[in-house]
């Protein structure tokens, strides 16, 4: 059987640093997939067989196509793809959070820690896995308390 994959789509090199060490322990669990922009992400899914992702992490702000703009032309183009979709940025506006409450696309701030990295790592890869038990509770329940000052998620 098939690991479950992630797509990530983010320009910034550092980020995807970040990104690949923090999922780098989930290696097991999820097949992850990166992009550093979303025509690349669109264009691979157009040619993508089963299976398709379970999750895409969409950086908010990206040369060439904005993470909103990636969003609608996925739902233009694929309208009946069932996958979950979660956007990350430093911080959102008003007018971000509003436009991702219209869309039902949940807003994640970006870690500014490496505990924090790997707790938005083990939230992402929990959610589309049985592997809830894998992950000690008490590590989870501190990254979080660790990152509660600086990160903010919305429409969990």
């Amino acid at each position: 059987m098939l690991n479950p994959q992630i797509w990530i789509v983010e320009d910034d090199a550092d980020d995807l640093d970040f990104f690949r060490e923090a999922f780098k322990t989930f290696s097991s669990v999820v097949t992850m997939r990166y992009f550093q922009n979303g025509a690349e992400m669109l264009q691979q899914l157009r040619l993508a067989t089963r299976p398709s992702p379970l999750l895409l992490l969409i950086d908010w702000e990206m040369p060439y196509m904005s993470g909103w703009e990636v969003i609608m032309k996925l739902r233009a183009e694929h309208p009946s793809l069932g996958l979950k979709i979660k956007l990350l940025s430093s911080g959102f506006t008003v007018q971000e959070q509003a436009f991702a409450l219209e869309q039902g696309v949940p807003l994640h701030e970006k870690p500014v820690s490496v505990s924090g990295w790997h707790n938005l790592a083990c939230y992402m890869v929990t959610e589309i896995t049985n592997y809830r038990s894998y992950f000690p509770h008490a590590l989870m329940q501190k990254s979080i308390v660790d990152e509660s000052a600086s990160r903010r998620s919305y429409l969990f």
